[in-house]
């Protein structure tokens, strides 16, 4: 977001425009950007993609968020990085059996380093398990040939030497790191001997799994053993039970799908599309049915009826509670665990 329009974003939420909440998807370090904003002004932000533990530090920690205007509240139906970055490590140490692993992360991004410390903390409390290597890959400013951020290949690739040097051998990477970076990783993975590849976990609120189906068909391309990659992340499309989830995906896979796409089952869409239908539902249910502009809800009113919801979206189990007077979050969190098969496809696996 420029600087143009964060102003323009700040008179708007000064009331220059009717404005009753903000549903926002960008990363944590954009939410911390615009959360001072929406506290003045008394508007609530429901952003479920900021998942950085410290956007929580931040609010119960700021004297600021004491004195906001009332109706602000930071809504935030989605499981952190905490959540996640625990799962991660008790599958790879449960299920993968690891007991060695090495981190990759950005220490410039605090959402990067809280998942880095999240799977480090959660790992080391197992017996005999240990981080035998910790790799920082700064994102540099450099962008690729569409515009992405990335860190420095050579920096990259230099760290997943030093990592492949620890002893004892790390039996997997644990890289909560921007999507170019992690193929970069993968890619050099894979020209490893695959008895010497080890497992690559990703997590975080950086990478969309979609984009890493292309390492499949890259890796057919250059004859090399696809690695083990697993994705950490909030949520992935499951089979309808309700009638909510039920009518997302009808208009959905008629509306918004790509013609000829696979719109059903664990790998029908990446995690944004359910985040935004959770977030709209949640908004439309705190509005109530009124169509009467002058009915509305106040923002404090609104805050109060969405923090009471209880459903089953789309994107996870919803169970709202108002606490710290700014926050709303849910009381079942469940991320879950992705993985790359060899055919392209992603599928649920913990």
């Amino acid at each position: 977001m420029t600087s143009t329009a964060i102003e323009d974003f700040g008179l708007l939420a000064r009331g220059q425009h009717s404005l009753m909440a903000v549903v926002g998807f960008g990363p944590s370090s954009l939410v911390r950007v615009v959360l001072p904003v929406l506290c003045r002004a008394g508007v609530p932000l429901l952003s479920p993609t900021a998942t950085g533990q410290f956007i929580i530090d931040l609010l119960t920690q700021t004297s600021l968020y004491r004195h906001c205007t009332p109706g602000f509240a930071f809504i935030r139906f989605s499981p952190d990085d905490a959540a996640q970055s625990a799962l991660g490590a008790k599958y790879a140490y449960q299920q993968l059996h690891v007991h060695n692993a090495a981190i990759f992360y950005d220490p410039s991004n605090p959402s990067s380093a809280g998942s880095a410390r999240g799977f480090s903390d959660t790992f080391q409390g197992f017996p005999k398990a240990y981080i035998v290597a910790q790799e920082t890959a700064v994102a540099s400013g450099l962008l690729d040939a569409n515009g992405r951020p990335q860190a420095s290949r050579e920096d990259l690739l230099a760290g997943l030497q030093d990592a492949l040097n620890a002893k004892p051998y790390p039996e997997l990477i644990f890289a909560p790191l921007l999507t170019n970076d992690v193929i970069n990783l993968a890619q050099a993975i894979a020209k490893l001997p695959q008895n010497q590849q080890p497992i690559l976990m990703i997590g975080g609120e950086f990478v969309q799994p979609a984009a890493l189906q292309g390492l499949v068909q890259r890796a057919r391309q250059q004859q090399l053993a696809l690695p083990h990659v697993l994705v950490v992340q909030s949520t992935a499309a499951r089979p309808p039970k309700s009638d909510w989830q039920k009518q997302f995906y009808s208009t959905f896979c008629t509306s918004f799908a790509t013609p000829g796409s696979f719109c059903s089952g664990t790998a029908a869409l990446d995690q944004g599309a359910l985040l935004i239908g959770d977030a709209v539902e949640l908004i439309a249910r705190g509005l109530g049915s009124t169509t009467d502009a002058n009915a509305l809800p106040s923002t404090a009113t609104l805050v109060n009826n969405i923090s009471n919801e209880q459903f089953d979206g789309v994107s996870c189990p919803i169970t709202l509670h108002l606490w710290d007077d700014v926050l709303v979050t849910s009381k079942q969190v469940s991320p879950i665990i992705l993985g790359i098969q060899q055919d392209g496809s992603i599928q649920i696996v913990g």
